[in-house]
């Protein structure tokens, strides 16, 4: 695991400079797997560099190859596409409310309303294939 980036999907939201002119960053994140938090524990007092993209940009191992003059083929996402959204839907939420709290019930809620709308969807299908 030595020299490998850690592609690590997460929201900067504070920095804070202490009386030693040390800035100290907080990121916040969420859903990783063992593996990435393995790592990411296993670096905890090791010196690196932090590379972040602000937003939602889009990134490759090309570019940050270039970036870092490392091989990166690690920094391939491996998100399911459940993932993907719970994290839209924590961004937005913690956006919406200025915090995390309560994103919990937000979530099944909303899973709730998606599944609801599909549930829906088939019945109406299903009544149109009864009625041709």
């Amino acid at each position: 695991m030595e020299n490998e980036l850690t592609p690590i999907p997460c929201i900067f939201k504070a920095a804070r400079s202490l009386i030693n002119k040390v800035l100290l960053l907080t990121f916040e994140t969420q859903e990783l797997d063992e593996g990435t938090i393995g790592s990411t524990m296993s670096q905890i007092e090791k010196y690196g560099h932090l590379i972040f993209y602000p937003n939602d940009v889009k990134y490759s191992s090309e570019n940050l190859e270039k970036l870092v003059d490392k091989p990166v083929a690690a920094f391939k996402s491996a998100r399911t596409p459940s993932q993907k959204l719970r994290q839209l839907m924590w961004i937005y939420y913690t956006k919406l409310t200025g915090g995390d709290a309560g994103f919990e019930e937000y979530y099944a809620g909303q899973i709730g309303k998606l599944i609801q709308k599909w549930q829906e969807e088939i019945n109406r299908l299903e009544e149109n294939n009864v009625q041709t």
